[in-house]
């Protein structure tokens, strides 16, 4: 995780600590595989990403737009492997 660290700024939000780290599938070139679950000093938490190695807040609708994906994705893979 030497994305970011705890005191660091994101979105004017000031990083208390990394809860969750995982991997995010994306046809975006520009988007990083890696995002975090961080909680925020003001207790907020959000998903954060990288894109090019800067970090940002994710809007729900980019979430909602992975998942649609992946759905495509595994509905496609499963439509092949019938065939």
């Amino acid at each position: 995780m030497d994305k970011f660290k705890k005191g660091e700024v994101i979105d004017g939000k000031t990083v208390k600590e990394i809860v969750y780290e995982f991997k995010v599938l994306s046809s975006s070139c520009e988007m990083d595989e890696t995002a975090w679950v961080v909680l925020f000093a003001d207790e907020s938490k959000h998903i954060v990403f990288t894109k090019k190695d800067k970090p940002y807040i994710a809007k729900w609708i980019e979430l909602v737009e992975i998942v649609k994906k992946y759905r495509k994705a595994i509905l496609d893979i499963r439509t092949a492997i019938s065939i």
